[in-house]
């Protein structure tokens, strides 16, 4: 559809970071830049970029507002990402986690022809007191249900993981907690 020049929506769902959550402006967040890049690599396309996301949001609450935020879209693409408010103490557990994203994937694939993108997100500040530290089982967990659905899989978590190991947490983080300053946003683009 992009080569062909036709209209491609993608909708972009998720919590606060990718709603954007501490972008200095919204032409950096991270999924807006890749859409940016996508417009310029094919001009004639008419591409329709909608933000699905919800601060806040768990996959729990992600699966209610599926239906609204992103399957009455009709969309091409679908950029999901979550995990962030899922592992916190009162949280998502990770098996009900996984089996609600993969539930999102069977759900977008029933009611449209989207492809679909997971990624996974990072680990926030360590002196975070909401965080349960377990992060790298929600990215490995997210990484699962992408293998498993055939889904295409980004992984933010070991990314970033490899560009933090010579950084300080407050170096990527705008609220020094849990958002992605732009270099941050960056890391999610890249």
């Amino acid at each position: 559809k992009l080569a062909a020049g036709e209209v491609v929506t993608i909708v972009a769902f998720g919590d606060s970071i990718t709603n954007g959550g501490e972008a200095s402006v919204p032409e950096l967040i991270f999924w807006r830049r890749w859409v940016t890049d996508l417009a310029a690599k094919y001009p004639r396309a008419k591409i329709t970029p909608i933000n699905g996301a919800t601060g806040g949001d768990t996959t729990t609450r992600g699966l209610q507002r599926l239906q609204a935020k992103v399957l009455e879209a009709k969309p091409d693409l679908v950029l999901i990402g979550f995990g962030m408010n899922d592992h916190n103490r009162r949280g998502v557990p990770l098996p009900e986690f996984e089996q609600q994203l993969r539930e999102m994937v069977t759900r977008i694939r029933a009611a449209t022809a989207a492809e679909i993108v997971l990624f996974s997100t990072f680990p926030p500040n360590p002196r975070w007191l909401h965080g349960t530290n377990r992060m790298a089982e929600y990215a490995r967990a997210t990484a699962r249900v992408a293998t498993e659905t055939g889904c295409a899989y980004a992984d933010v978590f070991n990314n970033w993981q490899t560009l933090a190991a010579r950084k300080r947490p407050e170096d990527l983080l705008a609220n020094n907690i849990n958002h992605p300053n732009d270099f941050g946003h960056w890391i999610y683009y890249r």
